[in-house]
């Protein structure tokens, strides 16, 4: 995956209703994704299928061997989802790889920060 596909990747998975600003950059439009998918996660917004796509494409990210996506994975979406108990719970089942090891230590940083 190059960074510039990153995007168009996330918008053939979003689940209906779910909309972003596309005029921002993509930092900002993972962002807004993640606040959705923190949000969503709390109140069972997405089914599971729906999670194990959205999570795949992050586990992507994550395995992706690029400095750019994977700052953007981060960045973008992973610290955003340290915000509540159940985005937490959900994403430590869900990641896997790298993308887990990425966000155990946001989860760490934002502990200790």
């Amino acid at each position: 995956m190059k960074p510039e596909e990153t995007i168009p990747q996330l918008l053939q998975l979003l689940p209906d209703g779910v909309v972003l600003d596309l005029d921002e950059g993509p930092y900002v439009i993972l962002s807004e994704f993640a606040i959705i998918l923190r949000d969503g996660i709390a109140t069972d917004r997405f089914s599971e299928s729906e999670l194990e796509s959205i999570f795949e494409f992050l586990n992507r990210l994550g395995a992706s061997g690029d400095i750019e996506i994977e700052n953007q994975l981060v960045v973008g979406v992973l610290e955003v989802l340290t915000d509540t108990s159940e985005a937490i719970s959900v994403c430590r089942h869900h990641l896997t790889g790298k993308a887990k090891s990425y966000y155990e230590r946001v989860l760490v940083g934002w502990q200790n920060g």
